[in-house]
């Protein structure tokens, strides 16, 4: 499973986003990324707080916003190490109709190292196939009517930690996600109303445990969202989703929930450059109360052009997250008793731009987290979730982006440094929040040639970081360096923009470890093609 997590909380913490559908699991509370085709996605925006009402409350460590690709008729293929072979196609029936489809496979097996001998890292195949069809037209004069329909099919191999393979384990998954939405155009003021289904379903198999379990999950909903202009210097949002939450689970029998949440943020204009932003949202619980969370926020962006100084916002609010439905029922362990964990957020974002074209940003966000839901053995050495007493996350952000020799070289430099402290009483306290790096440090640097050769390199640092608690010590994980660089050809023959790739991934061929007893590939070697038809713009 591959998730994402930030500012030191868990993967579950994290709402990610899908053309403004929450993604997000309500068995688990998170999403396996390896679910969602990345060729189809265009644009990926992390937003380090879980603030602001045209987001779900359920982000407490941050919302991270994946937008759809545009279409363009065109084939693409691709070749590399590890039995990687991916084939993807698009065909763009003018504005209203585009049809994307793809498959991806990998063998996956590679070599690695345990306890001073060598193994082969068996049953790490992966096999993918994937369609999206979307449809967008003009409604009237005043709006448009959109359609999205995304299927995807998984199927891989489970290998397990080294010491513990499962040479046969096997999981098969479904997703399938509707998106329809009529937009349209009032007297001052836009609307938007969307209805969505997702659904997926999950198959895992262990021959030698005699193990089959299958879940299957949907999420059903409705979205309002209303923006109007009140005024010279007030404008106003609103958001109504309701939706309905299901699961058929072997490991936690049925279930169904209905959630709805209702948000409303003001701009208001205070003077020139400067803005206020309150939101209050009121959110359902399972047990059909509510409860009222919100944040405010502002920003300052001076009209002056000649500042070096670009923008600031000041920002505090408070989000919830629900239980899942594995931390309520799962069998044996579940606790029907947990309380929603919550989250007050404090922080501030700047941006800098100086007349050299040097970007920067620096941001500062403090987490303060209640009735985190962390799973323990009890007494009887059974696994049930608990909500412990609280935790913090301190984290500082810097970035920067410069060009030099006009665009022909770009750098792109990021630092992140994240304190995290466990505040449960007892043996734990004081500690670090497991799997949370105290120091990320990014590089990346483009080299872009006049006759169309671009060269990119990508380098990331993490520092160690914990594991476990107590099992019987606390362990801790290496830090990790991968290096990754790409060589690109573009090329126009004719009526058709041909695209050249030569991408070498773990470049200095370093053998590491996200999570202990799951070993990363080596050093792989891929090459694309990619053709597509030009737009009569171009």
């Amino acid at each position: 499973m591959h998730s994402m997590s930030a500012n030191g909380g868990s993967a579950a913490h994290t709402t990610v986003l899908l053309d403004g559908i929450v993604m997000n699991s309500s068995q688990n509370g998170m999403l396996d990324l390896a679910l969602i085709p990345l060729g189809l996605i265009g644009k990926i925006e992390y937003l380090p707080h879980g603030g602001f009402a045209a987001h779900s409350t359920t982000g407490l460590s941050g919302v991270v916003d994946l937008r759809s690709s545009e279409s363009a008729t065109g084939i693409a293929y691709t070749s590399g190490s590890y039995g990687r072979q991916e084939l993807r196609a698009s065909l763009l029936l003018g504005k209203p109709l585009s049809l994307r489809i793809g498959t991806a496979d990998y063998t996956g097996d590679f070599p690695y190292s345990f306890r001073g001998k060598s193994y082969r890292r068996q049953n790490n195949e992966f096999h993918q196939r994937y369609a999206r069809l979307q449809s967008q037209w003009d409604w009237s004069d005043r709006g448009e009517f959109g359609v999205q329909l995304w299927l995807v099919e998984n199927n891989k191999g489970v290998p397990g930690q080294i010491w513990s393979p499962n040479p046969d384990s096997r999981q098969w998954d479904q997703w399938y996600l509707l998106n329809a939405s009529r937009d349209w155009r009032g007297v001052g003021s836009n609307h938007r109303l969307r209805l969505y289904y997702h659904a997926s379903y999950q198959r895992y198999t262990d021959p030698r445990l005699a193990i089959t379990s299958q879940h299957r999950l949907a999420s059903a909903g409705l979205q309002y969202e209303k923006t109007r202009v009140l005024g010279e210097w007030i404008a106003g949002f609103t958001r109504y989703d309701l939706r309905n939450e299901s699961l058929n689970s072997t490991d936690a029998n049925h279930h169904r929930r209905w959630r709805l949440e209702i948000a409303h943020q003001l701009l208001l204009q205070l003077w020139q450059g400067a803005s206020l932003l309150p939101a209050a949202r009121l959110s359902s619980r399972p047990d059909a109360a509510f409860v009222t969370t919100g944040d405010v926020a502002f920003q300052f962006k001076p009209k002056n052009n000649q500042s070096v100084f670009e923008s600031v916002t000041v920002l505090a609010g408070k989000n919830i997250r629900y239980p899942t439905f594995n931390d309520l029922y799962w069998s044996p362990g579940g606790n029907p008793d947990l309380e929603p964990e919550s989250a007050t957020t404090l922080g501030i974002k700047t941006g800098w731009e100086s007349e050299h074209q040097i970007h920067a940003a620096l941001n500062a966000i403090h987490i303060r987290y209640r009735d985190l839901i962390k799973w323990s053995p009890d007494s009887d050495g059974l696994w049930r979730p608990r909500n412990i007493s609280a935790a913090t996350s301190t984290s500082l952000t810097a970035q920067a982006d410069f060009s030099l020799f006009g665009d022909c070289l770009k750098i792109e430099l990021g630092w992140d440094e994240v304190i995290t402290r466990n505040l449960e009483q007892g043996s734990h306290y004081g500690k670090s929040l497991r799997f949370a790096p105290g120091h990320t440090a990014k590089l990346m640097a483009e080299i872009n040639d006049p006759t169309g050769w671009r060269l990119r390199f990508q380098a990331l640092a993490i520092s160690s970081y914990l594991t476990a608690y107590d099992y019987p010590h606390d362990k801790t994980q290496p830090p990790v360096v991968t290096c990754n660089a790409w060589l690109y050809r573009e090329l126009v023959l004719g009526k058709v923009a041909a695209t050249i790739a030569l991408g070498v991934q773990n470049l200095l061929a370093h053998r590491y470890e996200f999570i202990p007893g799951y070993p990363e590939q080596g050093r792989s070697i891929n090459l694309t093609i990619d053709l597509r038809r030009k737009a009569h713009h171009e």
